[in-house]
């Protein structure tokens, strides 16, 4: 299995309207594990932005309450994701 998680996110106060009509022009955050991609979405929201998207190498994809729901559940475990290289 190859590929990334790539988590899709914007600035706070974008609706989910916007972030859909902008997201193909959306610089993503690419990550190779899934916990590294939740930590990222995890420092995202914590700072005022929205993670919106994971998009897992699977071919599978996390949505917005996915992601909180699973950030709510696993928080600590996240905190200092993703790891520095």
């Amino acid at each position: 299995m190859g590929g990334t998680n790539t988590v899709y996110w914007t600035r706070g106060g974008v609706t989910e309207s916007e972030f859909l009509a902008s997201k193909s022009n959306l610089q993503p955050a690419e990550h190779y594990e899934l916990d590294d991609a939740l930590g990222w979405a995890r420092n995202v929201n914590n700072n005022g932005g929205i993670a919106w998207l994971i998009a897992c190498r699977d071919g599978t994809n996390l949505t917005r309450s996915e992601i909180e729901k699973i950030i709510r559940r696993r928080g600590r475990e996240l905190a200092g994701r993703p790891k520095k290289r």
